[in-house]
C-alpha cells in the first residue's frame, strides 16, 4: 500500500510539472539577474543579436550606426506620429529621460512614419523631444526588427544583445520604474546565447516567439483593369503567427479619395499551422476614371489575454481607372443583352416547365421536408449546444433560407467566432422568427 501511495504522489509531481512547463509563459527570474528587472518593466526577456543598421539623425542630417552606441544600456523605440500611444508615450520618456544624465543608458527613437520627415520633425519639436530620432522612411529597419507594431521597445545591452521588447505603451513616471531601470544599468552584460540574425535571400531579420511578432497589414488590389461604376473589392488583410484567437481586432480604417465610394465592410477568416490571415473587404465604387491612391489603412489591436493597444499601417497602393468604350455605351448593350436575354429566358422557362414540372414539383417538395426537417433538429439541439455555436449555426441556417444582408450577417459569425461576440435574446428570436417566416411563405407558395 505504501509502495502505491509513493507511486502516485510521483505520477502527481510529474503530472504539475508538465502543467507549470506547458501552461505558463513567464519564467521565473533570479531578483539579481537582468531579466528580473525587465520583466518587472514590463519587458518580454529574450536573447537576440542585434542587426546593426545606419541612418541620419533627424537633429543634425548625420549617418548614426547603431553600433556606435554599444557599451551602453539601449532603449529602441519604434514609433509614429499617427500612433495615438506614441504621442503620449514620448514625451513621458523625454521626462524620464532626465533622471539619467551622465549614464549608461541611451534613448533613441525610430520613427517609421512613410515617406517625408516633416510631419516627424514637427511632433519632436512642438513636444520639446531632446532623444536622438531616427526616420525609417522605407520600413526597412522596422522590417529587420519585427516592429510594424508601434509602440514597441527594444533593450539592447552594453554586451550587444537584444534582452527585452515590450509591445504597447507604458507610463514612464511612476517613482518604481526608475528604481528598477537604475538596477537594470548596474549590469554590464547579460549571460544569455543570443540567437543568430535569420537570412532569407539577402534580409536580415531577428527572430523572435511567435507571441512577440505582431500582426502584419497589407492592401490588396484585384488583378485586372479596375473600371468606372464597378465595385472594385479590396482587401486587407491581417496576418499574425499561431493561435488565431490571440488578438482582438478593430475593423481597420481605410485612407480614401473623397470621390470613392465603400459599401458595407465585411470579413472572412482562415487559418493553418502557419498562423492566422483576417481579410476585410472593402466594396469600392469610383465614379470618375483617374489615378487614385488607397490607403494607408490603420489597424489597432490588442492580445486577447490582456496588454496594451498597438497600431500597425499598411503602406498605400496606387490604382489606375479607366474610363472604356463598354463604360460609355454600356447602357446600350446591357439593354439589348437584357432583351434577347429575357426572350431566351421565357423560351427556356416554358420548355423547362413543360418537360419537368412533375419531376420539379416532387424535387421541389423534397428539398422543402429537408429543410425544415433541419429546422427542426436545429430547434431540438438548442439546449444541448454552447450559445455561441447555437447562433451560429443559426446565422448560417439564416442566410441559407432566407439570403437577406448576407454580407452583414457572415460577417456576424465572424466576430461570434473570432472576437467573442454574441447575440442577444432579442437578435436571436428576430433571426428565428424570420426563419420560420420564410419556411411558412415557401409553404404557401408551393400550395
Amino acid at each position: 500500500m505504501g509502495r502505491l501511495k509513493k507511486n502516485i504522489a510521483m505520477l502527481l509531481a510529474i503530472f504539475v510539472l508538465f502543467l507549470q512547463t506547458t501552461f505558463f509563459v513567464s519564467t521565473a527570474y533570479a531578483d539579481d539577474s537582468p531579466e528580473y528587472w525587465l520583466q518587472k518593466m514590463g519587458f518580454s526577456p529574450v536573447a537576440n543579436e542585434p542587426i546593426d543598421f545606419s541612418l541620419p539623425l533627424l537633429s543634425s542630417g548625420q549617418e548614426e550606426k547603431l553600433s556606435s552606441l554599444k557599451g551602453k544600456w539601449i532603449f529602441l523605440v519604434f514609433w509614429a506620429t499617427w500612433c495615438a500611444p506614441c504621442r503620449e508615450e514620448l514625451p513621458a520618456l523625454e521626462n524620464f529621460k532626465g533622471s539619467f544624465v551622465n549614464s549608461n543608458l541611451v534613448i533613441r527613437g525610430v520613427s517609421i512614419d512613410n515617406g517625408d520627415s516633416t510631419p516627424v520633425k514637427k511632433f519632436i519639436k512642438e513636444n520639446h523631444l531632446t532623444f536622438s530620432m531616427w526616420h525609417d522612411q522605407d520600413g526597412q529597419v522596422a522590417a529587420q526588427y519585427q516592429a510594424n507594431s508601434v509602440p514597441s521597445m527594444y533593450v539592447i545591452s552594453p554586451d550587444w544583445k537584444i534582452v527585452g521588447i515590450m509591445r504597447g505603451a507604458r507610463d514612464w513616471q511612476t517613482p518604481e520604474i526608475a528604481g528598477w531601470v537604475k538596477e537594470l544599468l548596474k549590469f554590464e552584460k547579460v549571460e544569455v546565447v543570443a540567437t543568430p540574425i535569420s537570412s532569407q535571400g539577402g534580409f536580415n531579420q531577428i527572430e523572435l516567439p511567435n507571441n512577440l511578432i505582431p500582426p502584419y497589414i497589407e492592401i490588396k488590389i484585384p488583378k485586372g483593369q479596375q473600371r468606372v461604376g464597378e465595385i472594385i473589392n479590396v482587401e486587407v488583410a491581417v496576418a499574425w503567427h499561431g493561435d488565431a484567437y490571440r488578438y482582438v481586432f478593430k475593423t481597420p480604417t481605410l485612407a480614401l479619395d473623397s470621390k470613392i465610394k465603400v459599401g458595407d465592410v465585411f470579413s472572412t477568416s482562415s487559418s493553418d499551422v502557419k498562423g492566422s490571415v483576417l481579410r476585410y473587404i472593402y466594396p469600392l465604387t469610383i465614379p470618375e476614371a483617374g489615378a487614385y491612391k488607397i490607403g494607408p489603412a490603420e489597424l489597432s489591436f490588442s492580445p486577447r489575454e490582456g496588454g496594451k493597444e498597438l497600431f500597425s499601417r499598411s503602406t498605400a497602393v496606387d490604382i489606375s481607372v479607366e474610363l472604356t468604350f463598354i463604360a460609355k455605351f454600356g447602357w446600350i448593350i446591357l439593354l439589348l443583352l437584357f432583351i434577347i436575354g429575357g426572350v431566351i429566358w421565357f423560351l427556356y422557362k416554358k420548355y423547362k416547365q413543360k418537360m419537368a414540372s412533375t419531376i420539379f414539383a416532387s424535387q421541389a417538395k423534397e428539398a422543402k421536408i429537408a429543410v425544415v426537417e433541419r429546422w427542426e433538429r436545429i430547434q431540438a439541439g438548442r439546449v444541448q449546444v454552447a450559445r455561441r455555436d447555437y447562433c451560429v449555426e443559426l446565422l448560417a441556417f439564416y442566410v441559407e433560407v432566407v439570403g437577406v444582408e448576407v454580407a452583414k450577417v457572415e460577417s456576424m459569425i465572424n466576430e461570434i467566432r473570432y472576437a467573442g461576440q454574441e447575440l442577444s435574446n432579442e437578435e436571436l428570436s428576430y433571426y428565428e422568427k424570420q426563419i420560420v417566416r420564410a419556411l411558412s411563405l415557401n409553404s404557401e407558395l408551393e400550395e
